[in-house]
């Protein structure tokens, strides 16, 4: 009984806070809050580097199978490299690495 009255109690709340926030966005003070917000969103976007990330992330959520499918690909194309086992990589490193040096 304890858990509909929350459950009643959280709907009747989402609710209102829906209608108030509608409300408040149609206001000056509303608008006004909502542009600050935004201009410090943007801020932190940039500063982080942040819409890459948010990107990804709505085309993960909008194809899901398919990020499924390239996150398996991904995996079998770069397999980890177990500790010691890197010898050819570092090798290959090296290599290109005398090559930048004497360009």
């Amino acid at each position: 009984m304890l858990i509909l009255i929350q459950l009643l109690q959280a709907c009747i709340f989402a609710t209102f806070g829906k209608l108030y926030a509608s409300w408040f966005m149609r206001t000056k003070a509303g608008q006004w809050t909502q542009q600050k917000i935004d201009t410090f969103m943007y801020y932190l976007s940039e500063k982080y580097d942040i819409e890459m990330v948010k990107k990804e992330a709505k085309w993960s959520r909008d194809y899901p199978g398919l990020a499924k499918k390239l996150a398996k690909l991904e995996e079998q194309s770069h397999p980890p490299v177990e500790k010691g086992n890197a010898t050819e990589l570092s090798a290959r490193i090296d290599k290109l690495e005398a090559k930048l040096r004497d360009e």
